[in-house]
């Protein structure tokens, strides 16, 4: 070098040559794995290089051996590296700074040959990703599920696991369903039964009169005459709600006088209040066994197995009881699901068509009871994947088969209004597919939509804070078509019935729907969201449009659309609209029969005006407060398949209850609305 000066080489750098804290615990450079051996000249112009290279070979100046664990120097490898200056040397190449050497890599697998779902079979072929759980991507879906059930688009590791995968892919919502809650039909037994109804082994026996009726004999002899001494002194009269409690003797210790009111303008629905009455007093008296005895002249419009029928009817519903509610006796002393007593009912009716009748009510009650425990599940269980589970779970005690449209299916198909929803909640969304197609049965489907939001805060349109917590019973119309599905499984009943449930969150997220955003539903029409709050619609519209491929004979749809038609018809009716008058007024008829009562709002051309707008093809909200349930109900039309008989019904005053409004028979919360009109209406078509 010139000046005779030794100019210092460019070191080579490894992985491990960077001033970062080693395994050593120092910050100097290590020479870690896979160190590279430096240039001869660079070597050469090191200090301590030598040195290093007698150490290699085990030896110390003058022909010493080193101490055990040092080299060449007499220094710790650590040390040999500071006072190298941090270069690589041959003693500790491929080593870390401790000496140490190291750990053999594991050779990375092959990546597994897979079925793309849409490529058939070939390694390497990329498969959508999985957006509706907790990760990876998703893995082909098989063609078949249990009892010739179609796939619901779960990865396979979930799938395998059964319930407890379906249970991590939900997160809490499924913890919902596995709370210790009991179904109604596995709390509340009712059947049919002939004989003496005072010779039978019964906590009670509730005895329906009508006002200035007389007790049966049987009855007054069995409590030594005290029925009759009650009614000549006044005590009981009969009035509508009143009730008597009577003690005799005999296999049934205690005997119930319920009055029904007047005769003239009694029906269903009085003879319904009074069961649901004694019902509730059995309850009070913790009883297990309760027979009801129906009045000995039906009530108007009822033949004796149709009155058997609505008695039986009445005592599931009545009987039917939720809470999240815990009591003392879990494990290792902690707490357990409080468990309500078991009540089993028997309803006194002679003949095949009576007991026909009271298994069929009972199919009805479980399918309402079912609908009114989902929609009472809080928005933390109750999420659109739990949702979802639920429907697969009755598909296969009831008998009918369930699909669960995915995000990436959504996607696919182009449901921008249930995706535009969905976007603010951390939630995933759900489409539900429900179908029962009994053998024999011909012709087209009749096609049912409930709306399925789990919880509706408004979003970016937020709702005031004040009862709130009610929203979690937005998804009430969803949960009715679950129920009307599997009352109409379980009564076998000869009609092809497909239910749609549209599921999601409605939430003011960073990445929510903004007033203002125009979105694209599944059948290529536009709409301008000009109040988020207003997402009911938004989902069903994907919905509507999605029945077209059904080729559906007619469309009816359940949802709480509208606060509007709580202002017009209170909480005792719902509101019904649509294309088809005959469909509507079927749907009414229905309502009277079964109790879940409809009235007809009009739906003339003028009123959709309101829900034009100026940069898309509809808009989301209507004309101010002018006719705010027919708006909802003229967007809707826009994604209803063209020639297609369709009917709204909007159930939001009538889909739960705050306070007991006065029926006997449903109590607090959900009300399970729907259920039983769908039936009716559905065994009407069947039997025409």
């Amino acid at each position: 070098m010139a000046g005779g000066a030794a100019a210092r080489a460019p070191r080579a750098r490894g992985r491990h040559d960077r001033a970062t804290r080693c395994g050593g615990g120092s910050r100097r450079p290590c020479a870690g794995v896979g160190a590279r051996r430096a240039p001869a000249h660079a070597r050469a112009a090191r200090p301590g290089a030598r040195a290093a290279r007698r150490g290699a070979r085990g030896e110390l100046a003058g022909g010493l051996r080193p101490l055990p664990g040092r080299g060449a120097s007499g220094l710790r490898p650590h040390a040999r590296a500071r006072r190298a200056g941090g270069h690589r040397t041959r003693a500790l190449a491929g080593r870390d700074c401790r000496g140490r050497a190291p750990r053999p890599r594991r050779a990375r697998r092959a990546p597994r040959r897979t079925r793309c779902p849409r490529r058939g079979r070939g390694g390497g072929l990329p498969l959508r990703p999985f957006h509706g759980g907790r990760g990876g991507p998703l893995r082909p879906r098989p063609r078949s599920g249990p009892r010739g059930q179609r796939g619901i688009g779960l990865p396979r590791r979930l799938r395998r696991r059964g319930a407890a995968g379906q249970r991590a892919l939900a997160g809490g919502g499924a913890r919902a369903l596995s709370h210790g809650l009991r179904r109604s039909d596995e709390v509340t037994k009712v059947e049919a039964k002939g004989g003496d109804p005072l010779g039978s082994r019964l906590g009670a026996l509730a005895v329906l009169l009508y006002e200035g009726e007389r007790p049966p004999a049987r009855v007054n002899e069995a409590t030594g005459g005290a029925a009759q001494r009650a009614v000549r002194l006044g005590d009981f009269r009969g009035k509508a709600g009143q009730q008597a409690l009577l003690y005799g003797s005999g296999r049934t210790p205690r005997v119930m006088l319920v009055g029904l009111g007047p005769r003239k303008g009694a029906g269903a629905e009085t003879v319904r209040r009074a069961v649901g009455e004694a019902v509730r007093l059995a309850r009070r008296l913790e009883l297990k066994s309760l027979g009801v005895l129906p009045p000995e002249k039906p009530a108007r419009g009822l033949s004796a197995a149709d009155a058997a029928g609505v008695v039986a009817e009445a005592a599931a519903l009545a009987a039917y009881g939720w809470s999240l509610k815990t009591e003392e006796g879990g494990k290792k002393g902690g707490r357990r699901p409080a468990k309500g007593p078991e009540l089993k009912v028997q309803v006194f009716a002679e003949g095949a068509a009576a007991k026909a009748a009271v298994r069929r009510a009972a199919a009805v009650a479980e399918g309402t009871n079912l609908a009114r425990e989902l929609g009472n599940l809080p928005g933390n269980l109750g999420t659109p994947t739990a949702l979802a589970q639920a429907a697969q779970k009755e598909g296969r005690r009831a008998g009918f088969k369930v699909k669960v449209l995915l995000p990436a299916d959504m996607k696919r198909l182009g449901m921008g209004g249930l995706l535009g929803v969905a976007k603010g909640s951390a939630e995933p969304p759900r489409f539900v597919h429900m179908e029962y197609s009994p053998r024999g049965a011909k012709g087209p489907p009749v096609v049912l939509v409930g709306k399925g939001l789990t919880f509706d805060s408004g979003g970016i349109s937020i709702k005031p804070s004040d009862k709130m917590w009610d929203m979690k019973f937005d998804k009430c119309g969803g949960c009715a078509v679950i129920g009307a599905l599997s009352a109409v499984a379980r009564a076998k009943l000869p009609l092809r019935v497909v239910g749609l449930v549209p599921s999601t969150e409605n939430m003011p997220g960073g990445r929510a729907t903004k007033p203002g955003d125009v979105l694209t539903a599944l059948n290529g029409k536009t709409i301008e969201v000009q109040n988020t709050d207003a997402e009911g619609r938004l989902i069903l519209a994907d919905a509507l449009a999605y029945a077209e491929r059904l080729k559906p004979a007619a469309i009816v749809d359940f949802a709480t659309l509208t606060g509007a038609v709580m202002v017009a018809l209170g909480d005792q009716r719902a509101g019904v609209m649509g294309t088809d008058e005959g469909l509507c007024e079927a749907l009414r008829k229905a309502g009277e029969a079964s109790g879940e009562r409809v009235w007809p709002l009009p739906l003339d051309e003028g009123y959709g005006d309101y829900v034009k707008s100026a940069v898309a093809d509809v808009k989301n909200l209507g004309k101010g407060r002018l006719a705010g349930s027919i708006s909802g109900g003229w967007f809707l039309r826009h994604f209803v398949p063209e020639g297609v008989p369709w009917a709204h019904v909007d159930i939001a005053g009538v889909a739960w209850n705050s306070s007991d409004p006065g029926k006997g028979y449903l109590g607090q919360g959900a009300t399970g609305f729907g259920v039983r009109l769908a039936f009716e209406f559905l065994r009407a078509r069947a039997e025409a």
